[in-house]
């Protein structure tokens, strides 16, 4: 199970080295690092082994880890057995003090006192048969398989030796079958420590790597999920939340994996679809041999054929992986042909050890061709080609122009949408990937869609009712806020029923907003303000409140405008930012 990670955590170590020139000394870390635990307190956690799940991330915001410790037992108590017996509960409540650590006995105060008096290890069950009744570790072990298969011959037998082995210890006998039933309880769920320790470390290491070095930690992990787009897409998430660049495939700079470069990560090629290990490894030896490529043709001539086919240029292309050469994706891809063409043309010439009548200097071939003169792709097209290509969106995503309206209005991402209950009422913001229509058993019309936001995807399903409101705007490709309610069943992806859509570009228009505008005392000086105001009386007539925010020395003073009440839209926003900067402006519901 672990041995993914172990090869995370060398793979990044590695670039740490390549990237940074550091070497990561395990030795010479102590497990008590301070940004390691903010991490953890603050359920930072994607990409930690053990600790991703929304219900991991929970607990961690609720326990506040500060120790190692800490790690250790919630690996074991995050387990459907302790959940269900609310032994995490307990854990924690004892931990932040809200209730008190008791011990039933003194006897095994010391076996309990590192987990705040709460069983957690199949361990401190053996080691509390040993100080309380007096069994060697070997009897100790038979109870704890006993308890953990719950064999009634075995634990009927075995509790009266406790009873009288804890009786001989002066343990009086109602204390000692209340420990007993204490430990069968806890040992029917119990990990062993040095497993939960073994995984603490995994963590622990995962996470002091994305705490000091999130770069390299975070395209170790990429490369391990090559294979799985949904993955890839939760972790490209979290690098936009931790403010790392992820640029698209570069066939002069990228490798097979995800290579950290400085603050970015560069894609790998190994992640273009259609693009297999044998053109990867052609595509960098070349590159390694001669230099980067520069044109199409240039890329074609030297590259062999058999290696990087047609099929998998035009994914490189799509995938936005030949954005170094000249001329733009529409260029490349209707010039492919005849740079194959010219290409072949070049490899047989050189296998034939011929020169062309027109070689220069060193060249090999012929002069280039040039590319067509025809219009780039669309945005649209570009993103459309390079989903297709990647899986997801690189370059861009069509999200990332509506991160004000996501912030306001989402109540959930669609790879949150797996933890939560079933029937939750959900708002999800993304674009429409899919739309199919079929026939009900009414014979209306409905649909069936698929949303994706920056983490992932969710199927829509949409009864004709609510298809007849909103179909116009439920189109492939739309941008859009999906409301509804959740339908999920065991084992299966969770389903958003559709209640309510609009279009994200519709989403501040008509909502009560507050709007929020911080100045520097630079732009007070340049006169900003009329320029201000001239553009916030063009939406004097609504209901939301200005908030300007002036730096007065040290302070900033917040004040409220009496006058203007303000109808905003999007336009609005994009004028603000476009004069003050694009954090000095925001909003919040009125």
């Amino acid at each position: 199970l672990g041995l993914r990670t172990l090869t995370v955590i060398d793979d990044a170590i590695t670039a740490v080295t390549a990237n940074r020139g550091v070497t990561v000394d395990w030795d010479q870390i102590g497990l008590d690092d301070a940004a390691v635990y903010e991490l953890f307190a603050a359920a930072e956690t994607v990409g930690i082994f053990q600790f991703e799940s929304s219900g991991m991330r929970d607990y961690l915001r609720k326990l506040r880890p500060s120790i190692f410790e800490d790690l250790i037992a919630m690996n074991a108590l995050y387990r459907p057995g302790p959940l269900d017996a609310n032994m995490i509960d307990e854990y924690i409540a004892r931990k932040q003090g809200t209730k008190p650590v008791e011990h039933l006995h003194a006897k095994i105060e010391r076996v309990l006192k590192s987990t705040y008096g709460v069983i957690v290890y199949q361990d401190q069950v053996m080691q509390v048969a040993g100080e309380l009744a007096g069994f060697s570790m070997a009897k100790a072990d038979t109870l704890r398989k006993a308890m953990g298969k719950k064999n009634p011959q075995i634990m009927a037998r075995m509790k009266q030796e406790f009873l009288d082995g804890a009786v001989a210890r002066d343990v009086p006998q109602e204390t000692a079958e209340t420990i007993f039933e204490f430990c069968a309880t806890f040992a029917r769920y119990g990990f062993n420590r040095s497993h939960s320790a073994s995984y603490a470390m995994l963590a622990y290491r995962c996470a002091w790597l994305k705490a000091h070095y999130s770069v390299e930690f975070m395209a170790a992990t990429m490369s391990s999920e090559m294979d799985n787009t949904d993955r890839i897409r939760v972790l490209m998430r979290e690098c936009r939340r931790l403010g790392i660049p992820v640029d698209p495939p570069d066939i002069n700079a990228s490798h097979a994996a995800f290579t950290a470069i400085g603050d970015r990560i560069l894609f790998g090629l190994s992640a273009v679809k259609n693009v297999g290990e044998g053109a990867v490894e052609a595509i960098v030896a070349s590159r390694d041999a001669d230099g980067p490529f520069t044109t199409l043709y240039d890329f074609a001539r030297r590259v062999d054929a058999r290696a990087v086919n047609k099929r998998a240029a035009e994914a490189l292309i799509a995938a936005g992986a030949l954005e170094s050469l000249a001329g733009h994706r529409s260029q490349l891809m209707t010039g492919l042909e005849g740079a194959f063409t010219y290409g072949a043309r070049a490899q047989a010439d050189r296998r034939r050890g011929q020169a062309s009548l027109f070689e220069g200097n060193g060249g090999e071939a012929d002069t280039e061709p040039v590319l067509p003169d025809i219009p780039a792709w669309t945005v649209e097209e570009t993103w459309g080609r390079e989903k297709e290509a990647l899986g997801f969106f690189v370059s861009s995503h069509p999200l990332s122009a509506y991160a004000d309206e996501l912030e306001l209005f989402a109540t959930a991402t669609t790879d949150q949408a797996a933890d939560l209950p079933d029937e939750s009422e959900v708002q999800i913001g993304g674009v429409i990937t899919h739309v199919k229509t079929q026939v009900d058993r009414k014979q209306q019309q409905m649909a069936f869609l698929t949303l994706e936001d920056f983490g992932g995807s969710i199927e829509v399903i949409c009864f004709s009712e609510p298809y007849r409101r909103y179909r116009e705007i439920l189109t492939t490709d739309s941008l859009v806020l999906l409301g509804g309610h959740l339908s999920t069943r065991e084992g299966e992806r969770p389903k958003l029923i559709l209640q309510s859509a609009s279009a994200l570009a519709d989403a501040l228009r008509g909502a009560v907003l507050d709007v929020h505008i911080r100045l520097t005392p630079e732009q007070i000086a340049d006169g900003v303000l009329d320029q201000l105001e001239s553009v916030l009386s063009r939406y004097d007539n609504g209901n939301g409140i200005v908030y300007i925010y002036f730096p007065m020395g040290a302070k900033t003073v917040k004040i409220k405008s009496n006058r203007l009440r303000l109808e905003p839209d999007r336009t609005l926003v994009d004028s603000l930012r476009e004069l003050l900067g694009d954090d000095a402006v925001y909003c919040t519901r009125g």
